[in-house]
């Protein structure tokens, strides 16, 4: 039976959004430059500015990172930013996507050890050796193989990256006294 478009309306094509968890201090930054290489090196798909579709893993990153945070340092809070990204600018990037982490899914996981072992890039004979995106799940332990369930990650990697978030910069929120609000 065909699906309705009266259930779910008709498909215009719209924005995808992206939410990366950060830190209230870091919202600014981010605001005037997206900066790949502000990243660590060694996760899942390698260096790179990462944000996920789910906001409840933006904003548990977001808490995490204000936990972690050394109690010799000033307090931040934690902050989620949001991107609007044109699905049409997206798809003109040069991306690698992977729709599951089975254990079976050998090139998923081939491609994540590779990235947190000594591989610099994403081993890619052109574009300096990376996709500007990457997208897939997240690994809870790469090693064994196994994936954080319902969550994802889209990384940019490139400068033709960067300069897609960077005119996709829609609004941020931040964890304060127990609720998010509006970032000024």
């Amino acid at each position: 039976m065909p699906v309705s478009t009266a259930v779910f309306g008709a498909w215009n094509n719209p924005n995808l959004i992206l939410y990366h968890g950060t830190l209230d201090m870091h919202v600014p930054l981010i605001r005037h430059r997206v900066n790949r290489a502000a990243g660590r090196g060694r996760t899942d798909f390698g260096r790179g500015f990462y944000t996920t579709t789910v906001l409840g893993q933006a904003c548990q990153w977001a808490r995490m990172q204000a936990l972690r945070r050394s109690p010799r340092l000033p307090p931040a809070r934690p902050a989620v930013v949001s991107f609007r990204v044109s699905r049409d600018d997206l798809a003109k990037l040069q991306a690698v996507w992977f729709v599951r982490a089975t254990r079976r899914a050998h090139d998923f996981w081939s491609l994540v050890a590779y990235c947190h072992g000594p591989g610099a890039a994403h081993g890619r004979a052109v574009n300096s050796g990376w996709y500007d995106v990457a997208i897939g799940p997240v690994a809870a332990s790469w090693r064994r193989r196994v994936a954080i369930p319902n969550s994802d990650q889209v990384s940019f990697h490139t400068r033709a990256g960067e300069k897609l978030l960077k005119k996709s910069i829609d609004t941020a929120i931040v964890l304060d006294g127990g609720k998010w609000r509006s970032f000024p």
